[in-house]
């Protein structure tokens, strides 16, 4: 019966595949084992519920595809975090799998024993070993797992590497990460803890007239004990004493707030110490105390020929220059002469050359 009900669903589905464009490998044709038909019955249970309303029996879970079933592992997880609402079809096969790893294991703190290889391996075959531990987890913890994703979100490290600690703009952008992450953790807990408080407004209503009569049967006590006592001797005093009292439980208040308000600062500076001492620590390694000095003698070399280039060799490249600037300036004052000077003044130098190559003969 089983395999004709699957003759008539492939003769009814025609020639339309349910398979990706790269498709999954097949999985194991052997159908679960009797120690996980419990997990499946819960699986199956919780698919049929909302939000998911998915019309399965344990038939037609077990015979879900190796792609089918990361569908439902997919729908699952967006039904966890709206972020991995992503079409399978549209991923390959190693970014789908990476994809749920990090999910599982960084944001929801999946525990299982398999190496890493082992179980994507296992994911990407559609192993039901592998996926139906992950879907009950899932499936029963749904409700706190959409709290974990959410804070996740906020919440994950940011991993910068040692030495871009260096830069005091990195460094100041991730304190101001850190403190922001503090101050979500707080809003976050103060929210919690105001819905956790919530109550109808039929029990306020109820414990305001409770409260009401509390108040006028105080009233009148104080007042019955203030007409008792206002005869007494040393009313005023104790009177005083009390209202001392009240005040001093009213500025103890305040210094618990404060102290815990030093107490956070406290606690944000060191993490910044730390952080510094950690960069200072990379620099050292980096550098170390040697170089340090190897580099503080180049730099003092450096200076000491400057300064002797500054104090000899340019003062006397500018007398230089100044000298050759002056005989210009003089020869440019002389007037200027007629051409028959010129004239007698080459043959004057034509008459000292011939003078020069007869003595050298």
């Amino acid at each position: 019966e089983r395999n004709c009900s699957r003759a008539d669903n492939t003769a009814s589905t025609g020639a339309v595949l349910r398979r990706p464009a790269r498709p999954f490998p097949h999985r194991s044709s052997s159908g679960p084992t009797q120690a996980a038909m419990g997990d499946i019955h819960f699986i199956v249970d919780r698919l049929n519920e909302p939000p998911f309303s998915m019309p399965l029996s344990l038939v037609a879970f077990d015979e879900k595809s190796p792609f089918e079933l990361l569908e439902i592992v997919n729908a699952v997880i967006r039904e966890i975090s709206a972020e991995h609402a992503a079409n399978l079809r549209d991923e390959t096969p190693e970014a789908t799998a990476t994809r749920m790893m990090d999910f599982l294991f960084k944001v929801l703190n999946y525990q299982q024993s398999l190496e890493p290889e082992h179980f994507k391996t296992g994911l990407l075959h559609g192993d039901p070993g592998i996926l139906y531990p992950a879907l009950g987890w899932m499936l029963e913890r749904r409700s706190e797992l959409t709290t974990r994703a959410y804070l996740a979100r906020f919440l994950l490290n940011v991993e910068i590497p040692e030495h871009m600690f260096g830069d005091d703009e990195i460094l100041e952008l991730y304190q101001q990460h850190k403190d922001l992450q503090e101050q979500f953790k707080e809003a976050h807990k103060a929210s919690e803890q105001s819905r956790s408080q919530l109550i109808s407004p039929a029990e306020i209503k109820k414990a305001i007239v409770q409260m009401e009569e509390d108040k006028e049967q105080l009233e009148r006590k104080v007042e019955a004990l203030h007409t008792k006592l206002h005869g007494s001797d040393g009313f005023e005093p104790m009177l005083r004493e009390v209202g001392a009292l009240r005040v001093e439980q009213d500025e103890q208040l305040k210094l618990a707030e404060r102290m815990k308000e030093q107490r956070s600062h406290a606690y944000q500076a060191e993490q910044r110490l730390e952080q510094l001492s950690r960069a200072l620590a990379g620099k050292k390694a980096e550098a170390g105390v040697s170089d340090l000095g190897r580099l503080l003698q180049k730099l003092e070399a450096e200076v000491a020929a400057m300064s002797r280039r500054a104090h000899e060799e340019l003062p006397r490249a500018i007398a230089q220059r100044q000298q050759r600037h002056d005989e210009l300036q003089q020869v440019l004052s002389l007037p200027a002469g007629s051409e028959s000077d010129t004239r007698e003044m080459l043959q004057h130098r034509q008459g000292l050359q011939r003078a020069i190559r007869e003595l050298e003969v």
